[in-house]
């Protein structure tokens, strides 16, 4: 869908901006960078400069943006980014082709009355033959007549499926890397466009709904009130999420029995996982992820580690774990291998004393007033502590 304004001036006013709010945006970028803030230009000017008629055609690079307004906030396949956020140009994934995700150009065009402003799709769609290919190549998503008026904004919103989805195929298995190509042309068959503008590099959109591996050799550890996950990749350059059964923080009841190990050490599961699905090879529900706190968002970035802590977790509860590969795009893998844990209460040296009987109020000195003397366990830990005290300070 697109739309036109006669000029930035009028857009401004019609959202209640005024010129120099105008300026400011498209000066934002430069100062942000000045102070180490990271920020992605995703469309570079590859136009033809203004000539003696006035010709121009440009893409402003600061009005890009990517959302997701409309998306059911319940989608659990979700893997990346707010719903509502800004993004960058980092590529497709398989769940932002299906769902649509909005992309947003803001296109201005001057002095080409009478032609027609095309947007394409595609690895190279400046040339013609690639243009004339039955849409194998490139493919024409958007065509918009071109008015008298010296100077249009064009505001145009595509959907990710159409950008990625140059075959006509669905969104399956989609390995490819695409440009969104502004072209005007005096007719759809010209062999030469009149202006172009593009994305900078063909690489800019990736364009990948192939899911990556599960991670392998899933293993936990268990302490007081947390566990340890540790796994392997498949790939480099990948991150992860861990996903647990139940979360940290849900109302848990002790395990009816007591956990007992494989010959390697590691806690066998004593059934299946209490939330449903919750098994080796499942699709990912991000509300399953725990790898990070709860106050976070559910879209938080993985890590890059392949290892996490999960705390917040209830002693003598079994949880069930697994970890989820995730590419540079997006994709999630299939949950690996389920390993359980449960975590126990860690007994200090004080802890130990008085569950062996001793009465102590605190400290090596410390006397309870009535207390009976230690028995032989609780004695035998206080002679060994004053031994060891003894000898330090020789």
């Amino acid at each position: 869908m697109a739309t036109a304004l006669d000029s930035p001036a009028k857009l401004a006013r019609a959202r209640g901006a005024t010129c120099g709010d105008l300026a400011e945006r498209r000066l934002a970028p430069h100062l942000l960078a000045g102070f180490g803030v990271r920020w992605v230009l995703p469309i570079a000017l590859l136009a033809a400069p203004l000539s003696a008629s006035g010709q121009a055609l440009s893409v402003d690079s600061t009005e890009f943006r990517r959302a997701n307004d409309d998306i059911d906030p319940e989608d659990t396949q979700q893997t990346e980014g707010d719903p509502r956020r800004v993004d960058e140009v980092d590529g497709i994934n398989l769940n932002e082709c299906e769902r649509s995700e909005n992309w947003h150009y803001e296109v201005t065009t001057s002095g080409y009355s009478g032609n027609t402003l095309f947007v394409y799709t595609g690895s190279n769609c400046s040339d013609q033959a690639s243009r004339d290919s039955t849409g194998e190549d490139c493919k024409v998503i958007e065509r918009i007549t071109l008015g008298t008026n010296s100077s249009e904004l064009h505001e145009i919103d595509l959907g990710a499926n159409e950008i990625a989805n140059i075959d006509g195929e669905d969104c399956e298995a989609l390995d490819d890397n695409l440009r969104v190509w502004f072209l005007v042309l005096s007719a759809e068959g010209d062999e030469t466009p009149i202006a172009s503008a593009s994305s900078p590099t063909a690489s800019d959109i990736r364009v990948l709904t192939v899911p990556p591996a599960a991670p392998s050799n899933l293993t936990t550890g268990a302490g007081e009130s947390r566990a340890e996950v540790d796994w392997e990749g498949a790939v480099e350059g990948e991150h992860y999420y861990v996903a647990c059964s139940p979360q940290p923080g849900a109302q848990v009841s002790p395990s009816a029995t007591e956990p007992t190990a494989d010959a390697e050490g590691q806690e066998v599961c004593s059934g299946a996982a209490p939330t449903t699905g919750f098994e080796a090879g499942a699709t990912f529900d991000r509300r399953w992820r725990c790898d990070q706190p709860s106050d976070e968002t559910l879209f938080a970035d993985g890590l890059a580690a392949q290892s996490a802590t999960v705390d917040g977790l209830e002693n003598e509860a079994q949880y069930h774990f697994a970890a989820v590969a995730v590419d540079d795009v997006g994709n999630p893998s299939v949950l690996s291998e389920i390993a359980c844990a449960t975590p126990r209460p860690v007994e200090d040296f004080f802890e130990a004393y008085r569950r062996a009987g001793g009465r102590g109020g605190g400290g090596i000195c410390g006397v309870t007033p009535g207390a009976r003397a230690p028995d032989g366990a609780a004695a035998a830990i206080v002679l060994g502590l004053a031994a060891l005290l003894s000898r330090r300070r020789r």
